[in-house]
């Protein structure tokens, strides 16, 4: 499996720094201009996807036909990959959020207390873990082929000869394999980077993830440890293969509030 994950292009309320959250926001003409352009750079790099995934927000379904040429009716929303949600905190100007809403947002994340309405940092990561989760199991490494198979007839065992798929499937070649898109949000997209990358908590945010930036996520067979740690055998890994606009974003919201 070939794994890309974009951030959707900019929006108005990305230029007024304002928590968008699930408000469903469109791209304004800047956003659709970066989508273009992440567009030509994948296609010079001919990757193209076999499927796309996105976040059900327009933001997100607009940035993903642009990149991926694919109208909506040919993707896939996936709830799991919305943006985290901000409550009564959506929407407002600095000056009307709650005091030190940013602070503990953006800076201590390990004591973020979300507002009336809001998700927390482990709710978000909950869904995301289940989304990452599920394409792992949906691609597993046959036994003996060692090739990725989706859709298998009945279950591979370990000690399986052969790949037991139906004839009218076919199993993919580990390194050809199917091309997914997913195209989502900025703290969800952390998170997921977070999450395959085994990043502290406390670094969510040293990640930055610019608009239509496009990042190549390597998931391997080793599931994680009952209680969510990586095995000793753990091999997820990402690379950011297109930087994408508005480089240091979310570090120069934290080097704001440093400056308070």
């Amino acid at each position: 499996m070939n794994l890309y994950i974009i951030r959707h292009g900019q929006t108005d309320m990305n230029v007024l720094h304002r928590m968008q959250g699930r408000t469903d926001t469109r791209l304004n003409e800047k956003g659709r201009q970066q989508a273009r352009e992440a567009a030509k750079f994948l296609k010079k790099e001919k990757i193209v996807p076999d499927r796309v995934i996105v976040s059900p927000l327009d933001r997100a379904r607009e940035t993903a036909e642009i990149v991926s040429g694919r109208p909506r009716d040919l993707q896939e929303p996936d709830d799991r990959i919305i943006e985290m949600c901000f409550g009564e905190a959506e929407g407002k100007p600095n000056e009307e959020l709650a005091q030190g809403f940013y602070e503990s947002f953006f800076r201590t994340v390990v004591d973020y207390e979300p507002p009336d309405g809001a998700e927390s940092y482990e709710d978000l990561f909950d869904r995301i873990a289940d989304f990452v989760e599920d394409l792992r199991d949906q691609y597993v490494l046959c036994a003996n082929r060692r090739a990725v198979v989706s859709d298998c007839e009945e279950p591979v065992q370990e000690d399986a000869g052969e790949c037991h798929i139906r004839k009218d499937r076919r199993c993919q070649d580990r390194k050809t394999g199917p091309t997914i898109f997913v195209v989502s949000h900025g703290a969800a997209l952390h998170a997921l980077l977070a999450y395959v990358g085994h990043v502290e908590r406390k670094d969510f945010w040293k990640i930055d993830v610019n608009n239509c930036a496009v990042f190549q996520v390597f998931l391997s067979d080793q599931k994680r440890e009952p209680d969510g740690r990586p095995g000793s055998d753990y091999q997820d890994h990402f690379t950011r293969l297109y930087e994408g606009f508005g480089h240091g974003h979310y570090l120069n919201m934290t080097a704001q509030i440093d400056r308070k």
